[in-house]
């Protein structure tokens, strides 16, 4: 899973750099795994963010929603817009949006492992738990802000054994 998941990663930024746009990269990516890694897929949210501009350029391809987070109007956008894994289906085509960035927003990127990580009763954290936890922690820097999401989805596990990847991004706009 490691190897394949650098060489989308190698793939992708190689795209990128080059000035293919995020839905052709990830249109291009898809058609390589489709040849050289079959059976395998990858989800990925895969973001630009545009500080002139101020903007956040995005596809989502099966991955967890991403949050951003509205100070100004309290509200949490999913940010969805993309297509399903990469490597399944060969030919699928792509989409990306562009989301505007104002001072104090913040985006959370997370892994599915954040919301499916269980308690001891066998209740999984849940989406519900974590986008409480990511408002209640919102004034944090994002270290910070990670930090508590992490540690409060392993205090919900109590000694529970984590059955997939855990991975918290937070992204303020200053």
């Amino acid at each position: 899973a490691g190897l394949l998941m650098a060489a989308s990663r190698a793939a992708l930024r190689t795209m990128i750099e080059g000035r293919a746009s995020i839905s052709e990269a990830l249109y291009e990516v898809n058609k390589l795994l489709m040849r050289d890694a079959a059976g395998r897929f990858v989800t990925l949210f895969l973001g630009l963010i545009d500080l002139e501009e101020r903007t956040l350029s995005y596809s989502n391809s099966g991955h967890t929603p991403g949050l951003l987070l509205r100070k100004d109007s309290g509200t949490t956008d999913e940010l969805s817009v993309g297509g399903t894994v990469l490597g399944a289906f060969e030919d699928f085509g792509y989409t990306e949006d562009t989301v505007d960035m104002e001072t104090g927003d913040t985006l959370v990127l997370y892994t599915d492992g954040a919301l499916e990580q269980k308690n001891p009763a066998g209740k999984e954290f849940g989406s519900e738990r974590l986008y409480r936890l990511v408002w209640e922690s919102e004034n944090l820097d994002a270290l910070g802000m990670t930090r508590a999401i992490a540690n409060s989805i392993s205090d919900f596990a109590e000694s529970g054994s984590q059955r997939d990847d855990l991975t918290v991004v937070a992204v303020k706009f200053v």
